[in-house]
C-alpha cells in the first residue's frame, strides 16, 4: 500500500494519526463476486452444500490482477473444485491469463494444476488448497465461475476428478497418493477412489516416471488396487503398466501420460509417491554401485512391451580399485534381425573418454559378460515397428573382481608361459637327480679323486634334490641306535650329502635338512673365530 499526503499552500489544520499493520482479510464469496477484493482471502469449503466463487468484476475482469483464495476444509476432508466456466486469453502453456491450483494452503505448494480454457474437476489431497487467478496486461475476457466443496475421500464412489501437471525438463517433480504416507484419520481407510493425473511436456520430450514407493493391496493381476499407467492424455490411451507393488520407471511415447490411481473398498496400504520429469531420449540414468551389490536395469514398461523408438542410454560404474561390472541377462525377448539393426542392446567398456563395444544383443539371447574397467555404458535402441509381441529385458549388474569368462578371449600368452615353465622346471629336477646319483656311488678308494673335488667344491655352492625313502625296519633300528658322524669326519673327503653346503667363512655355518628338505642354518661354535 501507498500512502500519500497532500497538502497546498492555504489553510492548514490538525493533520492526522492512524495505525497500520499486516494481516489477513476475510471477506464473503459475494464480495469477491463483486469485485469489492483481490487479496489474500479465506475460505470454507462446506461438508453439505457447494459454494461459489468467480473472478472479480465477473461477467469481466481487469488486466495486471494477482487475487490468491485459500479454501480449508475441516480435517480428513478434501476439497473438490469444479470450473463451471474459465474464458480467459489462452495460451499453449497458459502464460497470459491463467488460473492456477496449489495443493495446501499456499501458492508455492505442489502444483494439482495451470488452466486457461475449459471446465475441469480438481482435488486437494489434504484439507488445503489455493487458488490464484492471474491476468497480464493486454486483452481480456469473460473470467470465471467455479463451485467448491469439502469432500471426504471415496465416500460413495467419489470420483475425485483430473488433475493437469506440466513435466519439467530441468528438475524432478513429485507427485503422491492423497494423503500419502498416511491414511484417512476420520474414515480409517479410503475407499473407493479413482484419482487421474494428466502429465504433459513441451514437444519433442517424453515423460519418465519413477516410482519411488508403492505400497497398495497386493494381487497378482493388481486388480484391486493399481497404480495404471497410459500413453497420451487419455487413461482410455495405450496402456504403460498397471502396478500394485514394487519400484519401477515407466516412459511415454509422446510427450503425455496419464495416471490412475485406483482402489477399491478393502485392505488400504500407504499409497504412492513418484516423480516425474520431461526426457528428450526418454529414459536412461547414471547409476553408482558398491562392493558385490546388485542393482537392474528394465526395458521402458518392462514386463510389458517396450516403445518403439526408444533410445535409451544407462551408465553403470563403481569406485572400488579393481572391481569390474558384471552383467547377466535375467530376461531378454526383443525383435530379432542378423545383424541385429532394429533393436538390440549394445555394450560398452567406458574407459575415461573412450567407449569400446563390447557387443550387441537382440532376439532372445541376452549378454553374459563383464567389463575391462570400472565402468560400462548401456544403450538400447528400438525402432519404428511394432513392439507388441517382445517384453524387453531385465539386466543384472554386479560390482566385483574380475572373473574368467567363455566370453573373453583367452591369455594365450600367459597359458605358453606356464606352459614353457614346468617343462623347464621337469628339466631342472631331472638334471640334479642325474648329478647326485654318481655322487652316492663314490667311494673311499678314490682319495685322489675325493680329494681333488674336495678342493674344487671348497667354493661351490650345492643344490640338490633328497628323496626321502621309507626306510627298512633295519635301518630305522640302526638309525635309532648310532649317533650322527662328527661335521669333520662328514667333511674330509667327498661333500656332505646335505642339501646345500656353503661357502667357508670365518663363521662357517651348519646347514642341516629337515625330512620335506627345508633348510635350516645354525652357527658352527666350532668355526674359526
Amino acid at each position: 500500500m501507498t500512502i500519500t499526503f497532500h497538502t497546498d499552500d492555504s489553510d492548514t489544520a490538525l493533520g492526522f494519526n492512524l495505525k497500520y499493520k499486516a494481516g489477513t482479510f476475510l471477506t464473503t464469496t459475494t464480495e469477491i463476486s463483486n469485485g469489492l477484493n483481490c487479496g489474500s482471502s479465506l475460505l470454507s469449503a462446506s461438508t453439505s452444500t457447494w459454494r461459489y466463487l468467480s473472478s472479480p468484476g465477473y461477467p469481466s475482469y481487469n488486466n495486471n490482477m494477482d487475487c490468491k483464495w485459500k479454501i480449508s476444509a475441516p480435517d480428513g476432508y478434501k476439497i473438490k473444485v469444479e470450473i463451471i466456466v474459465l474464458s480467459v486469453e489462452y495460451g499453449a502453456t497458459c502464460a497470459f491469463d491463467y488460473l492456477l491450483f496449489s495443493d495446501g494452503s499456499s501458492s508455492f505448494a505442489t502444483q494439482l494444476g495451470k488452466y486457461c480454457d475449459g471446465p475441469r474437476n480438481v482435488v486437494s489431497s489434504s484439507y488445503a488448497m489455493t487458488i490464484t487467478f492471474h491476468t497480464d496486461g493486454s486483452r481480456t475476457d469473460r473470467g470465471f465461475s467455479l463451485k467448491y466443496m469439502a469432500r471426504t475421500s471415496g465416500v460413495n464412489g467419489l470420483k475425485c476428478g483430473r488433475s493437469l501437471l506440466n513435466a519439467s525438463t530441468s528438475t524432478w517433480r513429485h507427485l503422491s497418493s492423497p494423503g500419502f504416507p498416511n491414511y484417512n484419520k476420520v474414515h480409517h481407510i479410503i475407499l473407493c477412489m479413482d484419482y487421474k493425473w494428466t502429465i504433459s511436456a513441451p514437444a519433442g520430450y517424453k515423460i519418465k516416471a519413477d516410482i519411488k514407493v508403492l505400497s497398495l493391496e497386493y494381487e497378482a493381476t493388481c486388480a484391486r488396487d493399481y497404480l495404471l499407467f497410459s500413453d497420451g492424455s487419455s487413461s482410455y490411451g495405450t496402456k504403460l503398466g498397471k502396478y500394485c507393488n514394487g519400484t519401477r520407471d515407466v516412459v511415454s511415447s509422446s510427450n503425455a501420460m496419464t495416471i490412475t490411481f485406483h482402489t477399491d473398498g478393502s485392505v488400504t496400504g500407504r499409497g504412492f509417491s513418484l516423480i516425474y520429469m520431461a526426457r528428450m531420449s526418454g529414459c536412461g540414468t547414471d547409476e553408482e554401485m558398491n562392493e558385490y551389490e546388485t542393482k537392474y536395469i528394465d526395458s521402458p514398461n518392462y514386463p510389458l512391451h517396450y516403445p518403439n523408438n526408444a533410445d535409451c542410454s544407462w551408465t553403470i560404474s563403481t569406485d572400488v580399485k579393481g572391481y569390474v561390472i558384471h552383467v547377466k541377462a535375467v530376461h531378454f525377448y526383443l525383435e530379432r534381425d542378423s545383424p541385429c539393426s532394429y533393436d538390440y542392446v549394445q555394450l560398452y567398456d567406458v574407459t575415461g573418454t573412450y567407449e569400446y563395444s563390447l557387443g550387441r544383443w537382440c532376439g532372445s539371447n541376452g549378454p553374459d559378460t563383464q567389463s575391462t574397467g570400472m565402468s560400462m555404458k548401456v544403450r538400447f535402441h528400438s525402432d519404428i515397428s511394432s513392439t507388441f509381441d517382445f517384453t524387453g529385458f531385465r539386466l543384472a549388474f554386479t560390482a566385483g573382481e574380475p572373473t574368467s569368462s567363455a566370453s573373453f578371449t583367452p591369455n594365450v600368452g600367459g597359458i605358453i608361459g606356464g606352459v614353457f615353465g614346468g617343462i623347464v622346471g621337469v628339466a631342472f629336477v631331472t638334471c640334479c637327480c642325474c648329478g647326485i646319483c654318481p655322487m652316492k656311488k663314490s667311494t673311499t678308494n678314490d682319495q685322489s679323486q675325493g680329494n681333488r673335488s674336495r678342493e674344487a667344491n671348497l667354493n661351490t655352492v650345492y643344490t640338490v634334490s633328497v628323496y626321502n625313502y621309507p626306510p627298512t625296519t633295519a635301518t630305522t633300528q640302526h638309525d635309532m641306535n648310532t649317533p650322527p658322524p662328527a661335521y669333520s669326519e662328514v667333511v674330509k673327503d667327498d661333500p656332505p650329502p646335505y642339501c646345500q653346503v656353503v661357502q667357508l667363512s670365518y663363521i662357517q655355518p651348519v646347514v642341516t635338512s629337515s625330512p620335506n628338505c627345508a633348510y635350516q642354518v645354525i652357527d658352527n661354535p666350532a668355526g674359526p673365530s
